[in-house]
């Protein structure tokens, strides 16, 4: 049977996966919202970046917090209540925007949501990968990995997309309200589900944090790449809107279609990944893939240097963008599953997680400086360098390009 069709058939996988697409597709609609809102508020790159910062900055005091979680206490529970602290959070935010505060408030209100949203980021993170791992069999487990990174891929897609056609329509405060609707839903969905978890603590002593395959060579440079890239991800996430208002001239119809562009690449991307059988050399298809990522990025800064740039050029270079992300955490979890040990996997998932996503409040704070100083170009250009050298360097590296172990 083909590993897809085999996936969607399996009850447990598929009510989880859903729920995922639904929670990830609210995460992205959030996110396209605060930001695109503040910056018509503010008109500011620094504030835009400020609010970058309270999205990633808190993961990495969350990592520390979610991985113990999800291994010591049922993972569905952990991950019901982190959607329910979601859920209120944009109530009560909802309720402050739509009593039309001062602009200081209103500005305040959208950096604690944003900051909530960050704090409570590795939970899920963390614990999806987790219950693939418990859900899935071996020789499936790609292309488990393939449908989660769909997940955050289409969510990544319509989420930008309708937070862009929406936004020109509704307060800001009815789509909060939308957006806890969906957590809400992921709540109640996932809360009763089998997905491992709550082992008692000794259990884990069995394994120490040597054997737990954490640092394993190819994992661990693989954990450092990605927090590289994560760098460039966070200033691109402040040079988007920059780039739409001051590069296109356009509005935020134009950055959602951005981000869509992104996201439907990374889709495709991802679901192509999850066909090949042969893992033996995933991490070298890592490192080559993040490097086309860099490439990608060059059409764009040329259009926008032109006299008339081209929307037609950068849409495409962000769907390429995204098309070349797609197989990378698709590839990299099946080759953390292939080591980490199972007593492991929540504390495992989110601390690596929680590294390499702690590399965007890095980019996102140096990404607002930046672009306030300098142009376009130039900024896109060290984006670009950062994610295609330690790519480049990964190559050199034996363990790189070894054949992985049998699972």
């Amino acid at each position: 049977m083909h590993p897809y069709r085999a996936l969607l058939t399996n009850p447990g996988f598929r009510r989880f996966w859903l729920g995922l697409m639904l929670v990830m597709l609210a995460d992205e609609f959030v996110r396209t919202t605060l930001i695109w809102r503040l910056y018509v508020i503010t008109g500011s790159s620094e504030a835009v970046g400020l609010l970058m910062v309270c999205f990633t900055a808190p993961l990495i005091a969350g990592g520390l917090i979610a991985g113990p979680l999800l291994d010591r206490f049922p993972r569905a529970r952990v991950m019901a209540a982190d959607a329910t602290l979601r859920t209120t959070a944009l109530l009560l935010g909802a309720a402050i925007l739509a009593a039309d505060p001062t602009a200081f408030l209103a500005q305040a209100t959208l950096y604690v949501i944003a900051f909530i949203q960050g704090a409570l980021t590795m939970i899920l993170l963390g614990g999806a990968p987790s219950a693939i791992a418990e859900l899935v069999p071996p020789e499936h487990r790609s292309a488990a990995n393939a449908l989660e990174m769909l997940a955050f891929t289409a969510g990544g897609a319509l989420g930008p997309l309708i937070a862009g056609l929406l936004a020109d329509h509704i307060p800001i405060s009815g789509a909060l309200l939308l957006a806890a609707l969906a957590y809400a839903t992921f709540a109640v969905t996932i809360r009763a589900m089998p997905l491992g978890g709550g082992r008692p603590s000794n259990l884990a002593a069995k394994v120490n944090w040597r054997q737990s395959g954490v640092f394993q060579p190819s994992v661990a440079i693989i954990t450092i790449m990605f927090f590289v890239i994560n760098i460039a991800g966070g200033a691109i996430g402040v040079f988007l809107p920059v780039i739409v208002d001051r590069g296109l001239g356009l509005g935020a119809d134009t950055y959602g279609t951005l981000l869509a562009a992104i996201g439907i690449g990374g889709s495709v991307g991802a679901l192509v990944a999850g066909t090949f059988s042969d893992t033996a050399r995933l991490p070298a298809a890592v490192a080559a893939t993040q490097i086309a990522i860099g490439l990608a990025l060059l059409p764009v800064i040329w259009t926008i240097a032109t006299p008339v740039p081209s929307l037609t050029v950068t849409i495409i270079c962000f769907f390429f963008f995204g098309l070349f992300s797609g197989p990378l955490t698709v590839w990299a979890q099946t080759i953390r599953m292939r080591f980490i040990a199972p007593q492991w996997r929540g504390r495992a998932f989110a601390s690596m997680r929680m590294i390499m996503q702690s590399g965007r409040p890095v980019g996102g704070a140096i990404g607002g400086l930046a672009i306030a100083a300098m142009p376009i170009a130039p900024c896109l250009i060290a984006a670009t360098a950062t994610i295609i050298l330690p790519a480049a360097l990964a190559l050199l590296h034996p363990a790189m390009n070894r054949p992985l172990p049998p699972a």
